[in-house]
């Protein structure tokens, strides 16, 4: 999609981000089945944070929005929307299995089965999906991610149907060191000279940076922290009525949770700065939201939208 751009910031499992229109990762919102996904423990609200561990194993399409959706989905869709669309399910019972594997200890397997029941009376989909990776782009980079993700329809009138869904993921991974600058330049632009070779060897295996020949380097990338790593989850569940009473009349009501939980460790082992014992940094949120709406069409080219959005955190 023209004006849109994502970034994975290293290997599987590393920080993902969503640029929509060149604005910041905070201003795209991020919607499951029309209801904004948002991280409670970030500090802007918005769904970067998940977005490493968003696996969806089970969807119908993905929908774009570019361009300013703040007056419907709120200030986190400066630069515009995306909304995930899950498989509704129906038809004879289906599914799939696959199995893929490759370089880096990459192993990634997903299975589906969706069908229906009561000539569709009762639609459902049901998808998981496990990406493993044990090692990663430079040998010890392991990503472990899995998902689950369901839904089911009952129609309980010609009219008047009930779904519910629910999407959640877990995972962990182990976390390198952050780019550190070794060059202090007073004014101007620096070049961007990366540490490489033996010295970047040296200082990987603990050699103080001190007693390291860093050339004309300007920089240290990111190494290897051994006992540095993040665990992550999230669920996602929603429960939805809809009924359309007559041709003109029709409303929706919406409840949504959000939980999401990160745990960031590390230890004194690892080269530069390092913690004197075991650290943990944890973060925890949880999002409640109840969305009612009603349209009414008056006439051929008049239609009437109220609508109500209550969301706790």
């Amino acid at each position: 999609t023209p004006g849109v751009r994502t970034e994975q910031q290293g290997g599987p499992g590393s920080f993902s981000e969503i640029l929509i229109r060149g604005l910041r990762p905070e201003d795209t919102a991020v919607l499951v089945d029309g209801m904004r996904l948002r991280d409670p423990s970030g500090t802007q609200g918005d769904a970067s944070s998940l977005l490493q561990d968003f696996l969806l194993p089970d969807i119908s399409r993905i929908e774009v929005l570019r361009g300013s959706g703040s007056s419907l989905y709120g200030t986190d869709a400066i630069g515009g929307v995306v909304n995930v669309i899950t498989n509704g399910g129906g038809g004879p019972t289906h599914g799939s299995i696959e199995l893929q594997g490759g370089t880096l200890g990459l192993f990634q397997g997903s299975a589906q089965i969706a069908g229906g029941w009561k000539h569709d009376r009762l639609q459902y989909s049901l998808g998981l999906m496990d990406l493993n990776v044990t090692n990663g782009v430079d040998g010890y980079n392991p990503a472990r991610i899995a998902s689950l993700q369901g839904s089911a329809t009952y129609r309980l009138t010609s009219t008047l149907q009930l779904t519910v869904r629910f999407l959640g993921s877990t995972s962990f991974s182990k976390v390198n060191t952050s780019p550190q600058a070794i060059a202090d330049f007073p004014s101007g632009t620096s070049p961007a000279i990366g540490l490489g070779g033996a010295a970047l060897a040296q200082f990987a295996a603990g050699v103080p940076l001190s007693s390291i020949n860093t050339g004309s380097a300007t920089y240290i990338p990111s190494v290897n922290d051994p006992d540095s790593s993040r665990d992550g989850r999230f669920e996602t569940g929603a429960l939805s009525l809809i009924g359309q009473p007559t041709d003109k009349l029709g409303y929706t009501l919406e409840y949504q949770i959000v939980n999401s939980a990160r745990r960031y460790g590390n230890g004194p082992a690892g080269p530069g700065y390092q913690p004197a014992a075991n650290t943990a940094s944890d973060y925890n949120g949880r999002i409640q939201t109840l969305d009612a709406r009603a349209n009414y069409n008056a006439s051929k080219y008049s239609l009437f939208t109220f609508g109500y959005e209550f969301e706790n955190e």
